[in-house]
């Protein structure tokens, strides 16, 4: 049976070597890699990811947005999601069953550019109607 503790120390530290991680869990290298193998092998470490730096490609300004949209049938619906998949500054959007009906996660350089953006590409969207509320 394999430990919650290994299953923080991987999540926290997945690019960990086995020895790193073995002194983290208070194991020798050989176990501590067998429990990982282990893991990968029964699919629950599902890969490992990295944390970008925005910032570093001009994309540093994040705003969450509450999105709504007018009508609720499959066609708008489609159609909207559709036209958010197109918008290179949207990173990441939910769609949530209430009230907003998405969250999206906007990052651009600054808020010159984000103010564009919502002028030319948010009231665009088909379907939206609610004025959009934003995070920064």
């Amino acid at each position: 049976m394999l430990g919650n503790g290994l299953l923080v120390v991987v999540e926290e530290c997945g690019q960990e070597s086995a020895c790193r991680l073995s002194v983290f869990l208070g194991l020798s290298p050989s176990p501590c890699l067998r429990r990982v193998r282990q893991l990968e092998s029964g699919g629950v470490n599902a890969g490992c990811h990295a944390a970008a730096d925005r910032s570093a490609v001009g994309c540093g300004f994040h705003v969450l947005l509450h999105v709504e949209v007018a009508a609720q049938d499959t066609a708008t619906i489609g159609t909207f999601e559709s036209a958010v998949t197109e918008l290179d500054e949207v990173v990441h959007c939910l769609r949530l069953f209430g009230k907003p009906d998405y969250l999206f996660w906007v990052a651009v350089p600054d808020l010159q550019t984000y103010e564009r953006f919502c002028m030319a590409e948010l009231t665009g969207l088909p379907g939206r109607h609610e004025p959009t509320r934003s995070s920064l």
